[in-house]
């Protein structure tokens, strides 16, 4: 009898971590892709990030990274004024600079060897630090026209016209105007002052009304596709900014409605990608390596906070 039950107790073992296994299997991230036919193959696999670098609880809120130096990202925690070089070989933190107070700091860029930050009021920090000097780090402050109304997320770099990009989580505009856009302003690092007019304005309208033309290509004509695409809503709201440092390309990530967005320099939408929500719980920050490795961070939300890498398919 004992013998009968020891076997029953192994074949139930057995039966569940196969039960156990199955489900893992069959549990697949999967980001959806809309794509333009300019733009035919989306360069990177978000399905599958190639590692997972997990945070220490000094960055469970993780709001924005940069590429540093040596395999290094310059990272931000959204209360602290402390920016953390996070070396991705170590899998930890090796340098803390303070800059500032407690506050709302929302954006990263590493611009030569100077580190800009963000905060959600728009005022934006220069970080200069030296090895050298017996004041390892000094700060400059500019204030901008934006204010917590913008609610300013992302922060990245435009070689082109040597200005950094801000994008903006709430107003698009800096005076009223129409709900229904998110809006990405430049500001010089010439002349140190914002640009008179936003630099991209995103119409949701038109990012839905393409996600579904490009989902349906020539099944039906194209005043049906705007009358369906309308019944369908998106909620997106920038969190990160970067742009590639290969093609060109911004890229606009969005843990509010959890799409990433692809435009071309001259602001054409070129691709939407619908993030998985399980592996993407709350991504906030956004940057790609000199060779084009993306990196992709999520807020811990009760967990760990974490880095996605993912390498640049040429």
């Amino acid at each position: 009898m004992h013998k009968i039950f020891s076997l029953c107790g192994v074949l139930f073992a057995v039966a569940f971590c196969v039960l156990v296994a199955s489900c893992e299997v069959s549990h697949k991230y999967e980001c959806k892709k809309y794509l333009s036919g300019g733009y035919p193959v989306f360069p990177y696999n978000l399905d599958y990030p190639e590692k997972v670098h997990y945070l220490s609880i000094s960055l469970e809120e993780v709001s924005a990274l940069s590429y540093w130096r040596d395999n290094s990202l310059m990272c931000v925690n959204d209360e602290r004024g402390i920016v953390y070089e996070y070396n991705l070989d170590m899998n930890k933190i090796t340098q803390r600079y303070r800059f500032g107070k407690s506050g709302d700091y929302e954006g990263v860029e590493v611009v030569g060897e100077d580190i800009y930050v963000l905060s959600s009021g728009g005022k934006i920090y220069k970080i200069m630090v030296s090895d050298k000097s017996e004041s390892p780090v000094r700060v400059q402050t500019y204030s901008t026209p934006l204010s917590s109304r913008n609610n300013c997320e992302g922060l990245g770099y435009d070689r082109r016209t040597k200005s950094l990009l801000i994008a903006l989580k709430g107003k698009a505009f800096l005076r009223k105007g129409k709900k229904g856009f998110r809006g990405v302003w430049g500001f010089s690092l010439i002349n140190l002052k914002l640009d008179s007019l936003p630099r991209y304005v995103i119409s949701l309208a038109k990012v839905r009304e393409a996600m579904y033309s490009w989902e349906n290509k020539s099944e039906i004509t194209l005043e049906k596709k705007r009358s369906e695409s309308g019944k369908r809503s998106i909620n997106f709201r920038p969190s990160s900014i970067s742009v590639h440092p290969l093609t060109g390309n911004i890229y606009l990530l969005g843990s509010v409605g959890k799409l990433l967005l692809i435009l071309n320099h001259s602001g054409d939408l070129l691709g939407v990608v619908a993030l998985d929500p399980i592996l993407f719980k709350q991504p906030e920050g956004l940057c790609f390596s000199p060779n084009g490795t993306l990196y992709i961070s999520n807020e811990g939300r009760g967990g760990k906070a974490n880095i996605l890498e993912f390498s640049y398919k040429r």
